[in-house]
């Protein structure tokens, strides 16, 4: 259950425009990624926040607030810091005392107030510092083809048609002893021979030793991408794998789908 929420909360990060036309409002809203809640953590562990658009979410809104407290109710001093383009970080500017300690956020309730304050997570900090890096080599391969799949002629029609899938091929990275569930992968491209690299998306990978990434899109045909991925833990380090997968795709197909 706890893989399936993250799924679709990790969904959010690549808005679709065909369900902001039907949405009445659309503005951000915040959803916690990581920790989970009940868990212990490390004594420097970073909460991380999922801020993205979403229907129901109040356009021009004033933004999220969010504190720290302890047992005690104190508040604990924290920065804000973004991470990607949906991704915040909730970073104490000291390490947490051993015991509990709890996310709390106000949302907007309109466009210029917040709510009253609400649980985001609560979480118990160990003595323990978490100072070791993910170990990852990056990517092994990578493909894309043409299935049989559903394809938007408006905001609330689809029709059978042919989409792209891409799937990308890595070993899981190793950031033990720290549950594998807490790393974030952040998958980037570019264009052969560019310089720079843009943000393509996040998603969590399952555990052990050989590990697989698909999406499918309707768009992209015939196109030459090079993909890298970077994967974070909840410490703040983050390991750029030095393995890198270059992907045609194919031209669309021209016989209609059945």
């Amino acid at each position: 259950m706890r893989r399936t929420c993250i799924a679709l909360l990790l969904a959010l990060t690549v808005p679709a425009t065909d369900a902001a036309d039907e949405c009445a409002s659309y503005g951000p809203m915040a959803y916690l990624d990581a920790p989970f809640d009940g868990t212990d953590v490390a004594s420097n562990v970073r909460f991380r926040v999922l801020v993205a658009p979403s229907c129901g979410g109040l356009e021009g809104a004033p933004a999220h607030e969010f504190r720290l407290l302890d047992a005690a109710g104190s508040e604990a001093p924290t920065d804000v810091v973004p991470w990607g383009p949906h991704h915040i970080e909730v970073v104490p500017r000291t390490a947490l005392a051993t015991g509990e300690h709890e996310l709390q956020v106000r949302r907007p309730i309109s466009t210029d107030a917040l709510g009253d304050w609400q649980k985001l997570v609560r979480v118990r900090a160990t003595p323990e510092r978490d100072d070791r890096v993910p170990s990852f080599d990056g990517l092994r391969s990578g493909a894309a083809r043409a299935v049989r799949g559903s394809v938007p002629i408006s905001p609330c029609e689809v029709v059978p048609g042919w989409e792209l899938e891409t799937r990308l091929v890595f070993d899981a990275a190793d950031d033990a002893p720290r549950d594998h569930d807490e790393l974030l992968y952040r998958l980037e491209r570019r264009r052969p021979g560019a310089a720079g690299w843009e943000h393509d998306r996040t998603f969590r990978a399952a555990a052990g030793r050989r590990a697989s990434f698909s999406w499918k899109d309707t768009t992209g045909w015939g196109e030459t991408w090079e993909y890298r991925l970077s994967v974070r833990d909840l410490a703040g380090h983050e390991t750029t794998g030095a393995a890198t997968a270059t992907v045609t795709a194919p031209p669309r197909p021209t016989e209609p789908v059945e």
